[in-house]
């Protein structure tokens, strides 16, 4: 009988799960079916005092951006912003797919790096190599003004013997070898796969012509996320703090 009872608890407990997802969570971080359940409440929320945001902001327009905008004589970006469901699903995709190839990788092992970067020459926006991916800027008077502004790449990192590596969730090979290091074919002279300019990228995008298809999910291609909104040329009238 209590064994009975037993398979009858997990029963409607797997069933609860299937049918609430995740109300039933009660862990930080769980991950079934392709479904990823957190609950934070218990932590704390991460917060700064507002002194120390002003000095870092203010301390960046000050000193990096003013010697770019005099050096360079342009007005660059000095913030981007991506919205909530972007993030979310642009952590999600990086997490399943991880998961997917190797359950035994904990989530505390993948991380993001963000990379400051610069968009090209507009002239250059559609090179056969950017494989349309900067089409959707075209058209539009304020992503039009994105060209040769500051911006911010994000990429997948896998942590191995305590350091973090850039790496591809769609290739299991980068998941303990390095990008730089893979080529297409594994033999002398071949060119690496992540250093070969002709290869495309994969993520999510804010653009309407790109942010509906893919770019591509053979080994030549790598999870990355750009193409927020940038800070001019869009209205800083949102800013909490200006200078």
């Amino acid at each position: 009988m209590k064994s009975r009872l037993l398979i009858l608890s997990a029963f409607l407990a797997i069933t609860s799960l299937i049918i609430y997802g995740c109300s039933s969570t009660s862990g930080l971080n769980s991950y079934v079916n392709k479904t990823i359940c957190s609950n934070y409440s218990r932590e704390p929320v991460s917060e700064l005092p507002i002194k120390l945001i002003v000095d870092m902001i203010d301390g960046y327009q000050d000193n990096q951006l003013s010697e770019i905008n005099s050096g360079l004589a342009m007005n660059d970006a000095r913030a981007i912003s991506f919205d909530l469901e972007t993030l979310k699903k642009f952590i999600y995709h990086i997490e399943t797919i991880t998961k997917d190839k190797d359950s035994t990788i904990s989530s505390e092992d993948i991380g993001i790096r963000i990379y400051y970067a610069k968009y090209p020459d507009e002239s250059k926006w559609g090179t056969i190599s950017y494989k349309n991916a900067l089409d959707g800027f075209r058209g539009d008077p304020i992503t039009e003004q994105y060209e040769n502004k500051h911006t911010l790449l994000l990429m997948p990192t896998i942590k191995r013997n305590d350091t973090y590596f850039d790496f591809n969730p769609n290739d299991q090979r980068t998941y303990t070898k390095q990008m730089n290091e893979l080529t297409e074919q594994q033999q002398e002279g071949s060119q690496p796969i992540y250093t070969n300019s002709t290869n495309t990228t994969i993520g999510l995008s804010l653009m309407p012509s790109s942010s509906s298809r893919s770019l591509g999910t053979g080994s030549s291609s790598t999870v990355a996320q750009n193409h927020g909104g940038l800070f001019p040329p869009n209205s800083d009238s949102g800013f909490g703090f200006n200078n």
